[in-house]
């Protein structure tokens, strides 16, 4: 028989194919037909880019499940979420992959993030341009920047009010004793 040699294993052309299906259940955690199928295509014409194509599916999903674990603990933005990754170890390019997934699969929202990052910031009482300078900061697209004051305008908010509030919070309290004066 017809031996494959990959890496320090030696296997025959239907092991290989056993043994590609078992990787693809395992480390994508898809087994669908249409997926098992791409992958056995390229067998066909070659060899090695089946088990590459496989091992790269399963980076992809292994980032994918570790960007799933940082979002569970706070919401990010896309750029926040990736630099995160990059620096946990992830390869950029299958962070950018994984990234995309999430995006299509609706468990990136990154628009409804920053909606709600901006609204933690105007229960601070803060002014336009300082929640607009945290937003970009967090690493949030002008785009998104733009949904939440726009959300902001619908709703009514009044950052004039707010800096009034702000500063009676602040300042309400002026002592007139001179002993209050000098703590």
């Amino acid at each position: 028989p017809e031996f494959i040699r990959i890496g320090i294993y030696r296997c025959t052309p239907f092991s290989l194919k056993r043994s590609i299906r078992k990787r693809v259940k395992l480390l994508t955690g898809d087994l669908s037909a249409e997926r098992v199928s791409a992958v056995l295509e390229k067998f066909n014409d070659k060899k090695l880019t089946v088990y590459d194509a496989v091992e790269r599916e399963a980076n992809i999903y292994q980032v994918y499940k570790k960007a799933l674990y940082l979002l569970g603990y706070t919401s990010a933005s896309r750029k926040a979420l990736l630099r995160k990754l990059v620096e946990k170890g992830c390869d950029a390019e299958y962070s950018s992959l994984a990234l995309d997934r999430l995006e299509a699969n609706g468990m990136l929202r990154e628009m409804d993030f920053a909606l709600r990052e901006g609204e933690r910031c105007l229960v601070k009482l803060w002014g336009r341009e300082r929640i607009r300078m945290h937003l970009r900061e967090k690493g949030y697209s002008d785009e998104s920047i733009n949904s939440v004051f726009f959300a902001f305008e619908d709703n009514g908010v009044d950052f004039d009010e707010n800096c009034a509030l702000l500063l009676e919070k602040k300042y309400s309290h002026i002592p007139t004793d001179k002993k209050e004066l000098q703590k």
